[in-house]
């Protein structure tokens, strides 16, 4: 048994719209949101594939188990039970409680129980508009990049992940007895004034016993003293049943389309904070750094604005081509000059700050691989490996608006495999039929724009330009 496609009815299927550039305002708020590494997380690749088969149903692993019965506000909510899997995969550093058949009768736990050994951060004025900007310790590895933000009042800063690929904020609540919390700041809602209790709850049974239940709630977001959105809807772990140990951050706060979230009619930060006018411009600029970087920090998201010391040349923008998610056309992969996209092919992607690797086709990743001498498919695991000597390896590149947008050699051979074999874990993995996964293999080579475009119209759009402090990436 396989996980099934139920993703492929949703909106990537709708009509392509018209691109909007950001519009000059007066000028208002631009805030640097800080990224931090998590120094201990270091996932296997069956705990990647598992996480993104959860995430997106797509049947990277043979009997994934997914949720098989979810209820939201108290009615049983069918049409919405692949969004609300979606938020608990992509919430599984969290609270996976999942476990993967391999197809050689062993079990894999997709938890991993590991603490973040977080650097102490230094704050400093960085004069945009009063915003601020942590520098941060680089980690050994490019697995996930984390910000602090802020919930409630007094505020409670919990390290977060952010995560273009879902729509919902989800944190663990104090009151959960069984989220093994020793590793985790939980969110103390009867510590804050401002706490709006719903009488909404949720519950999540997967196909193991394992079940997650909690209740949605409404308090502030605060992305600084002066950016907050004060009533932000939330989704409040407090109860788990089954599973193993969970991850180390504290928290998952979704900035896809809003229409991506679990509950109808929910408003992202990201949204409510365009909305409300708080933004100099309607975006967000998103800038993974690599973990080789050290003197540069983590990265960093600036909401409002666009970090231009970073950007070489124009940003370039292109359609979103989903009601659900942040996707465009995605017309070419190529390799040296030559197309690895079969026609056949899903020609259309999502760019996903909250997957590590990046996911294609099977033809597609077949092809790749074929042109990078010594690289090999493990059959069991259903994952790619290439050389971790890069010298013989060539670049990728990802055709958006018309434009090829490169992965270079060495990011591809992502992780040594451990095995002491000369491999590492590809960046590349196949078995997304539908679409492509741009994840942050792709997303640190470049920088990234989340755009909704004219403020009466919210016309999205993604922006990606070359970086200042990437070397150019040669065909």
């Amino acid at each position: 048994m396989r996980a099934s496609h139920s993703f492929t009815t949703l909106a990537l299927l709708a009509p392509l719209v018209v691109a909007a550039q950001p519009v000059e305002r007066a000028a208002k708020h631009e805030l640097v949101i800080p990224l931090r590494f998590d120094e201990g997380f270091a996932p296997s690749i069956h705990d990647l594939l598992g996480s993104v088969s959860l995430k997106f149903g797509l049947p990277l692993l043979d009997n994934l188990l997914k949720p098989i019965t979810t209820t939201l506000l108290g009615k049983p909510k069918s049409h919405k039970k692949r969004l609300l899997g979606g938020l608990l995969g992509a919430v599984t550093g969290l609270l996976p409680g999942v476990e993967v058949n391999l197809g050689i009768g062993d079990l894999l736990d997709l938890n991993l129980d590991v603490d973040l050994n977080l650097a102490p951060v230094d704050i400093i004025d960085d004069g945009w508009d009063g915003a601020k900007t942590s520098r941060l310790i680089n980690s050994k590895s490019d697995n996930a990049w984390f910000a602090e933000v802020s919930f409630g009042k007094p505020q409670q800063t919990l390290t977060i992940n952010i995560d273009s690929g879902s729509a919902d904020t989800v944190v663990f609540d104090k009151t959960c007895k069984t989220c093994q919390l020793n590793n985790h700041t939980a969110f103390d809602h009867g510590a804050s004034s401002t706490f709006k209790r719903s009488n909404d709850t949720f519950a999540t049974q997967y196909g193991d016993g394992t079940t997650l239940t909690g209740m949605l709630a409404a308090d502030g977001v605060h992305m600084s003293d002066s950016l907050s959105v004060p009533s932000q809807l939330m989704a409040l772990i407090t109860k788990r049943q089954g599973g193993g140990s969970t991850h180390a951050w504290d928290g998952i706060l979704g900035i896809g389309p809003d229409a991506l979230s679990f509950v109808e009619g929910n408003v992202t930060p990201l949204s409510n904070l365009v909305k409300s006018g708080q933004l100099r411009q309607p975006l967000v600029g998103v800038l993974l750094i690599k973990s080789n970087k050290v003197s540069s920090g983590g990265g960093e998201y600036r909401w409002g604005g666009i970090n231009r010391n970073y950007v070489q040349g124009k940003v370039i923008y292109t359609p979103v081509t989903s009601s659900y998610y942040w996707g465009c056309n995605v017309p070419g992969v190529w390799v040296k000059n030559k197309q690895m996209l079969p026609a056949k092919d899903a020609k259309r992607a999502i760019v996903d700050t909250g997957t590590t690797l990046i996911y294609t086709s099977t033809a597609t990743a077949r092809n790749i691989h074929a042109t990078i001498p010594g690289s090999k498919l493990n059959t069991k695991e259903k994952a790619w490996y290439v050389p971790c000597d890069t010298s013989k390896s060539p670049n990728v590149f990802f055709e958006i608006q018309g434009h090829r947008w490169g992965v270079p050699a060495s990011d591809i051979a992502f992780r040594d495999s451990g095995r002491k074999d000369g491999l590492c874990v590809s960046g590349i993995q196949g078995g997304s039929e539908q679409f492509t996964i741009l994840g942050d293999v792709f997303i640190k080579n470049h920088y990234l724009v989340f755009n909704y475009g004219d403020a009466k119209n919210y016309t999205l759009s993604i922006g990606i330009a070359n970086r200042t402090d990437i070397p150019y990436i040669s065909a």
